[in-house]
């Protein structure tokens, strides 16, 4: 008997939990969803507002308080699912794209050519052309060597001669297929792409951060460097949906998604 009550007693209570969940269950079915709404909700539900160009340079102009001219900044988002199991890799989503309006001083480009590409490179605005000359200046350190003021062209048919200037010239000034810097043919565009270009690539995330002028450029000046910077960008579509969304700021401004 006094086993049977000790039971009773441990058992009783998870019974009680048992009705009181069953009980709740019920009451919770018989609630019949109202069509009120929250007054209260938060800003983060909304969505953002999307702005035009021209709209979106005067805001950040308003927020522009200081003599410093500001760079423009645009953030481009990326899908980079092909399919609901893949995902691109990200690696492969590099380039230099040309700004037709700068904002920064035209870079010297040299150009690694011998023969009848000696003459092509200069009449295409080349700084500076030759061979075994140039790999001397730079193997004896001559050559000063300055990462954001100079680059370095050449044709695919030299890259076997230039291969030894690897550990010199590292990733940043090294001529590479994918940067631009190495071409099937010399030509105008080639050289001012390195001139007058800027280098971008994707983050893990799949998103692009790329200055393309300043605060004070006219809108059709920004929108050539944005167009230019999308036609780009969108050589490297896969399938879908690529370009997700763009998002424009300025050094000390917000971001705003344009349209």
């Amino acid at each position: 008997m006094a086993h049977h009550s000790l039971w009773k007693m441990i058992s009783r209570p998870t019974m009680l939990i048992n009705r009181f969940y069953v009980a709740m269950a019920a009451k919770t079915k018989q609630i019949k969803p109202t069509d009120q709404k929250d007054s209260v909700t938060f800003s983060s539900n909304y969505p953002k507002e999307e702005y035009d160009l021209e709209k979106a340079i005067r805001v950040l102009k308003a927020y522009s308080l200081s003599r410093i001219d500001e760079t423009l900044e645009l953030s481009i988002k990326l899908n980079l699912m092909e399919n609901k199991d893949k995902q691109r890799d990200v690696s492969s989503i590099r380039g230099t794209v040309y700004l037709p309006n700068n904002y920064f001083k035209d870079r010297t480009v040299i150009v690694f050519a011998e023969g009848r590409d000696v003459e092509t490179a200069k009449n295409c605005g080349a700084s500076q052309v030759g061979m075994n000359d140039i790999i001397k200046q730079i193997e004896s350190k001559s050559m000063k060597l300055h990462k954001k003021k100079m680059r370095f062209l050449t044709t695919k048919s030299y890259a076997k001669k230039i291969r030894s200037l690897q550990p010199i010239l590292r990733a940043k000034l090294m001529p590479n297929k994918r940067k631009g810097s190495m071409v099937d043919e010399l030509t105008t565009e080639s050289v001012n792409r390195l001139k007058k270009g800027i280098e971008y690539k994707a983050d893990k995330n799949g998103i692009i951060n790329i200055a393309i002028g300043k605060l004070s450029f006219p809108v059709d000046d920004v929108k050539q460097n944005i167009d230019n910077v999308l036609n780009n960008v969108m050589t490297h579509k896969g399938k879908g949906r690529f370009i997700v969304k763009k998002v424009l700021s300025s050094t000390r401004g917000p971001g705003l998604l344009l349209k």
